[in-house]
Formats: structure tokens, C-alpha cells, sequence
């Protein structure tokens, strides 16, 4: 029984982007996600393989979705794609860095420089026209 809900407009990314303070809830105190130092995902990007970043967190029900089709899409481009699985809780900064601020978002990187970016849910043929697209 809520006595007091407030609609989010931009939901928990936007709350986050404003500053404004939240506090983790038990369950996610301990939680697993890799956190990336700026050297480390550098290091990722500078690669002459294509990179897609697939920023995500464990409590979005659309980032689970995806998680076998990101999957399937790892086994067909094994030698010709990378995938950076960016949990968005534990690396704000990146979030920042490429104004990220609802999931799931994709950014396919090459060189550095980023060759497209959305949101949403995709399908693996989806994925695959677009890494098509941009080789």
C-alpha cells in the first residue's frame, strides 16, 4: 500500500544525471558488476577491433532481454566485433562521458571515434545490419 509515488520523467538515469541522492538497497550492496578504470576501457577502445558498448545494469528488465541476443551476437562476430558490457551503476563516469542516460544503449566504436549509437531493444539481424553498415 503507497501512500506517496512520484512518476520519475527520465526515470533513475535522469534522477542520477540531476545529482540529486539515492541509496543503494541491500541487494545491490554487494553487487558483482565490474567497474572500469579510464586506462583499462581506453585500452579496450584503442583496439583496431570494432568495439560496441552496451551499457546496461542488472535491475533492467529490457538490458536482461538482451542479454542472449548480445550473446549470440559475441559468437557470430567473435573476430571481428568486441563487446564492452558496461553496468551503468558502476561506472557513472562513463555514462557521463557518452550521455548515456537510459538502457539499454549500444555505442559502436572504431578507432576511438563512435560510428552510431541508440537505444532500446535490438534483434541479432538488427545488430548485424548495422555492424554491416559501419565496417
Amino acid at each position: 500500500d503507497f501512500k506517496n509515488t512520484v512518476d520519475l520523467a527520465g526515470g533513475i538515469g535522469a534522477w542520477k544525471k540531476a545529482k540529486l541522492p539515492t541509496r543503494k538497497s541491500p541487494v545491490s550492496k554487494g553487487s558483482s558488476a565490474h567497474t572500469y578504470t579510464q586506462e583499462e576501457f581506453s585500452a579496450h577502445l584503442s583496439s583496431p577491433t570494432p568495439v560496441l558498448l552496451a551499457f546496461q545494469t542488472k535491475w533492467c528488465a529490457p538490458c536482461r532481454k538482451m542479454k542472449p541476443i548480445l550473446d549470440q551476437l559475441e559468437d557470430q562476430e567473435r573476430e571481428k566485433l568486441k563487446i564492452l558490457r558496461i553496468d551503468l551503476d558502476a561506472n557513472p563516469s562513463l555514462s557521463e562521458q557518452y550521455k548515456v542516460d537510459s538502457i539499454p544503449a549500444f555505442i559502436l566504436i572504431k578507432n576511438n571515434t563512435p560510428l552510431w549509437q541508440d537505444t532500446g531493444s535490438f534483434t541479432l539481424p538488427k545488430f548485424t545490419q548495422i555492424l554491416n553498415t559501419h565496417r
